[in-house]
């Protein structure tokens, strides 16, 4: 008997084999791509020394514009703004993920317990003197169960969790930066938008002064009305400039308040900025290298492309059978006083086999799925790998061109500014009016308004530059 069932071995496994649903043939998988080179945009910025070669940004890279209520600003913004505790809780949601995933790999364990009183039919299965009892049943009982994962379908889950689970690790990494640079670049704006105000005001009681001397002049029939209505256009326009700039304040306020956690009314007490930067942007050395570890976004788009990977192999491991064990043991009574008496003993054990025969469809569907999933996740990733070496170029290049723009903007600010020292010069020698005087004032404060635009869009270009680096992120495991 013994013989025979050595032959029959072969035979079952044969069948078994052959129950094997047959995967699809896929075509080769797209591959991701390598950073496109940046070197020799990088190696001009630091010839123009718009940047500087220095280390990578540090994890609190704002302090390099030495503004102590931006540091406050941003500290507010980390620990109140709700998209950083959706990130923490996307992070917590993954973790439990991967428990939930390691879970199912082991050997799961019930307890069970029941009660259940009845009345049996005198004309069922049991016979009088049993037929037409009532009984209760009692039954303790500790349950079994384990599915061996010969394909490694499991273990390719649990793979694809944990893949995740660092995905939303450095997805929480890209909220916090996206915050810091948003919250960063609306102060810059903040301030502009402030010292606007402040030169705008000063233009403004130039051009009244210079309205009443226009009108004083008409009066005493020395002039036509002409300046009277050129005064009276610029007091009008400098008026609409200052509330502009006005409104635009506060909007920035409350812009400030909301990325703070915190209402409009708590922005009405943020101090005036004062953060400026004149030095070079701060470029590392070693930027095609390590770049793809230093970018939340693409390290996200990495374990999410892990995942995908993983994934695919999982619905593959579907082809082939499954294994589950069970086993269960405990004690079951129809009186209570017995329940703990050996013979209430009851136990079973048994092996069960998954044959995918009939579901070569849904598999191949579920597999075309993965396969799909897999090919957008490395597209996503491509992407954004192409989008982290633009925005590097851009930034350096925008820094290049606003330092020729800086400089011109400059130079004019230093010929206005001596023609307004001779201005002074003649008025107190009495050879010009103060009509003259305030004329040339305010072509130099023009100037200030043009450059205080300048340095912030040269503020806003090294702060992005900043958030092209990584803001002070470090991967330790890098893409490649």
């Amino acid at each position: 008997m013994k013989h025979y069932a050595y032959r029959l071995l072969p035979a079952l496994l044969g069948a078994v084999l052959a129950a094997c649903a047959i995967p699809q043939r896929l075509t080769p998988p797209p591959k991701p791509r390598p950073l496109p080179s940046i070197s020799a945009n990088a190696r001009t910025a630091l010839k123009n020394h718009v940047a500087a070669d220095m280390p990578w940004p540090h994890r609190q890279w704002w302090r390099m514009f030495n503004d102590p209520e931006l540091d406050r600003l941003v500290r507010q913004a980390l620990h109140n703004n709700p998209d950083m505790a959706l990130a923490a809780a996307r992070l917590d949601i993954a973790r439990t993920d991967v428990a939930r995933a390691k879970a199912e790999l082991g050997t799961s364990f019930a307890l069970n317990g029941g009660i259940n009183r009845q009345r049996l039919s005198t004309n069922g299965l049991f016979p009088p003197p049993i037929g037409g009892e009532t009984v209760t049943e009692e039954q303790l009982s500790i349950d079994a169960h384990r599915e061996i994962d010969w394909w490694h379908r499991d273990r390719d889950l649990i793979q694809a969790a944990v893949s995740n689970e660092q995905a939303q690790r450095a997805q929480r990494a890209q909220a916090r930066l996206l915050l810091e640079q948003a919250l960063i670049t609306t102060y810059f704006r903040f301030a502009r938008d402030e010292r606007q105000v402040a030169l705008l005001r000063t233009l403004y009681h130039h051009d009244q002064s210079l309205l009443r001397i226009a009108q004083t002049a008409l009066n005493a029939g020395a002039t036509s009305a002409m300046p009277v209505v050129r005064a009276e256009a610029g007091l009008a326009e400098a008026r609409e400039q200052v509330f502009s700039y006005q409104a635009r304040s506060r909007i920035d306020r409350i812009a400030l308040a909301a990325l703070a956690g915190r209402g409009p009314d708590w922005a009405r007490h943020l101090k005036a900025p004062a953060a400026y930067y004149n030095s070079p942007a701060p470029l590392p050395r070693h930027l095609a290298l390590d770049l793809l570890a230093r970018r939340p976004d693409v390290v996200v788009r990495y374990w999410l492309l892990r995942a995908a990977a993983a994934r695919v192999h999982a619905a593959k491991a579907g082809f082939y059978p499954n294994i589950s064990l069970t086993a269960s043991a405990g004690l079951d009574t129809l009186t209570l006083a017995k329940l703990l008496e050996p013979s209430s003993l009851m136990a079973s054990a048994g092996a069960a086999i998954h044959l995918p025969l009939f579901m070569p469809g849904a598999l191949k569907a579920d597999l075309g799925r993965a396969r799909s999933q897999y090919d957008a996740a490395v597209d996503q990733y491509n992407r954004t790998v192409i989008n982290a070496a633009r925005e590097v170029g851009e930034q350096l290049t925008t820094l290049r061109a606003l330092k020729r723009e800086l400089a011109a903007q400059y130079r004019v600010i230093d010929a206005q500014a001596q023609e307004l020292r001779i201005a002074r010069t003649r008025y107190q020698a009495g050879s010009a009016g103060i009509a003259a005087l305030f004329r040339s004032e305010n072509r130099w404060i023009e100037s200030q308004l043009q450059t205080n635009v300048l340095g912030t869009r040269r503020l806003d270009a090294v702060a992005r530059l900043m958030e092209a680096l990584g803001g002070g992120y470090h991967e330790h495991e890098t893409p490649t």
